[in-house]
């Protein structure tokens, strides 16, 4: 699960910083997105990390009907949605096999 979630923080902060997902981000402050991602779309923070030299935080939500969505926070606290989707599942590492 950890390296599901660093892989996310890594593919988020790519993102972040491209121009093309730049220019379509949605972008609120920190506290008003986490509002609106548990009140419209029942999500909750189901990991979070720091990006490279602590220029962002990188947070993942899901909601128990599959809904997930990536925001990625400056040190300002504008939080920028980067990805969003559907289907997620959690994978639970069998004893013995790579995570």
């Amino acid at each position: 699960m950890n390296a599901l979630i660093r892989s996310l923080v890594v593919a988020a902060t790519l993102l972040s910083f491209a121009p093309l997902a730049a220019a379509q981000q949605a972008c609120l402050p920190r506290d008003a997105a986490v509002a609106k991602l548990e009140t419209q779309f029942a999500e909750r923070a189901a990991g979070r990390g720091l990006a490279t030299r602590g220029a962002a935080m990188v947070e993942l939500f899901v909601a128990e009907a599959g809904g997930w969505t990536v925001i990625v926070t400056d040190p300002e606290g504008r939080a920028c949605v980067v990805a969003s989707g559907k289907d997620w599942f959690s994978i639970v590492p069998v004893s013995g096999e790579p995570a």
